[in-house]
Parts: structure tokens; C-alpha cells; sequence
């Protein structure tokens, strides 16, 4: 089944309104089960196809398209000042090494 259809409904004045609608068993699980096991069985940040962007401050660099920050900090002052004032670079030229490096499958583990 597909995820979404698109539904076409009529005004009163005889106009008609096309509307993306979710597949009925996808909202259940999102409104019955409450995300619990939706959550689990996803992730915003999977591995690159393409080399990712070179940090150059908290929040550039890393996923070309998807914003991403280099630490996650929930709102704290003091830790979005210590992001901005610090001396990151050795930080960035971490991440850089580590994202220029190419990913290797396990291919015993890939078996299992």
C-alpha cells in the first residue's frame, strides 16, 4: 500500500480541491502508538553517498541538504556562547579527517 494517496473533494460551489492524504494504517501508528516504534525504526543521520561538507562553525558543515549542529545543546545559553567564542578548529579538522573517510562494509557482520 502506498503511503499517501490524493484525494479529490468538492466545494459547495462546485469547485474541486485535491488533498495529499496519509494511508489510514500510517496514522494509526502514528496516533495510536504514539511514535514509540516509529522512532525506533528510524534516523534523521544515515551515511553519505557524497563527502560532506567541511565544518567551519557549530552549525556549518557535516549533511549538505539537512541542517546539523555540531553539538546538540537544547537550548543552553552557556553552551551556544561556549560553541560561538571557543577555538573549535582542532574540533573541525577532527570531523573533517573523520568525514573525508570512507565507509567499509562488514561484510561478515552484514551476513548474520
Amino acid at each position: 500500500e502506498p503511503a499517501f494517496k490524493v484525494e479529490k473533494r468538492w466545494t459547495p460551489r462546485k469547485k474541486s480541491i485535491s488533498f495529499v492524504v496519509l494511508n489510514e494504517n500510517l496514522y494509526s501508528m502514528f496516533t495510536e502508538d504514539e511514535l514509540v516504534s516509529w522512532a525506533a525504526s528510524t534516523t534523521r543521520y544515515t551515511p553519505m553517498v557524497v563527502p560532506p561538507t567541511e565544518w567551519t562553525g557549530p552549525r556549518n558543515g557535516g549533511y549538505r541538504w539537512l541542517k546539523a549542529s555540531l553539538m546538540r545543546t537544547h537550548g543552553s545559553r552557556v553552551q551556544n556562547e561556549a560553541l560561538k567564542h571557543g577555538d573549535l578548529s582542532l574540533v573541525y579538522d577532527g570531523l573533517n579527517i573523520l568525514g573525508s573517510t570512507a565507509w567499509k562494509i562488514n561484510k561478515e557482520i552484514l551476513e548474520i
